[in-house]
């Protein structure tokens, strides 16, 4: 699934507080020279790397796999939130689909619309 960021303001807001996040977290990599933090091989394979770089590349965030503080990232997710879409997927098993989030306490049907271009169901899941 491709991100657009051209789908609005919040679209902007999160792919720049992830640009930004990613620059913060990867800073000394690229002072040290590491080859993954060269932006010709940033995205060469993007399944495996972090949240924050994924959303770099247009690859949406997998919510049975990544961490919460890379789920922190999408728009209407805080640390709150995030911290309990991965109680649930750990305590009631995997999300299938973008509308399995509305199981979340706090992710309601306008958050989950909101969520649908930012995420993907990839890879087994992560208990």
């Amino acid at each position: 699934m491709n991100i657009d960021p051209k789908k609005g303001a919040i679209g902007l807001l999160v792919l720049a507080v992830a640009v930004a996040t990613a620059a913060a977290r990867f800073s000394d990599t690229r002072s040290q020279g590491d080859a993954a933090a060269d932006p010709s091989v940033l995205c060469a394979d993007p399944a495996r790397l972090p949240g924050p770089r994924r959303l770099l590349c247009g690859v949406g965030l997998d919510v049975n796999r990544d961490p919460a503080v890379d789920l922190e990232l999408l728009p209407g997710i805080g640390p709150v939130k995030a911290r309990r879409i991965v109680e649930s997927r750990e305590r009631e098993g995997p999300f299938r689909s973008v509308e399995d989030l509305d199981r979340v306490p706090g992710v309601g049907t306008s958050t989950v619309e909101r969520l649908r271009p930012w995420l993907v169901f990839e890879g087994p899941p992560r208990i």
